[in-house]
């Protein structure tokens, strides 16, 4: 068993068998974070956004508006106001080029079609009828 796992379960052990008080072993448990005022993203499509969300170590524990999630964090969890930013708890992006990504679908691309100056006059067409690539009237 690797150190931190003994680590964090031997207050549970010793309060389990009367050698260390409870209240002692809830003390060793990171303490809880509340975001608020945030539109974090859950992914949940019935309600894919909430006002709120907790954490406690690297564990979400409550999403949902403010009281609901003081409700479980408890009213002594530190508090962060995003003052309406977006949260994407577990969103991890190490690098991306997001727009030139977005761009780069709604362009007309010819680089697997236009082999030759013949071509182009039909991928143009192409692209003009599809509407892939337009800005205003032109393709």
């Amino acid at each position: 068993m690797r150190k931190s796992v003994r680590a964090a379960l031997l207050p549970a052990f010793l309060s389990a068998v009367g050698l260390f008080p409870a209240r002692a072993s809830a003390q060793l448990l990171p303490p809880e974070t509340i975001f608020y005022n945030a539109k974090v993203f859950t992914a949940e499509p019935d309600s894919p956004y909430a006002d709120a969300v907790a954490i406690r170590g690297d564990k979400i524990v409550a999403v949902g508006n403010l009281s609901e999630v003081v409700a479980v964090a408890g009213k002594d969890a530190k508090r962060v106001d995003l003052g309406g930013k977006s949260l994407f708890p577990g969103f991890i992006d190490s690098h991306s080029h997001s727009m030139m990504g977005g761009m780069g679908l709604i362009s007309a691309d010819g680089s697997e079609k236009v082999r030759q100056m013949g071509d182009l006059p039909s991928f143009a067409q192409e692209a003009k009828v599809s509407g892939t690539g337009m800005r205003g009237d032109i393709c």
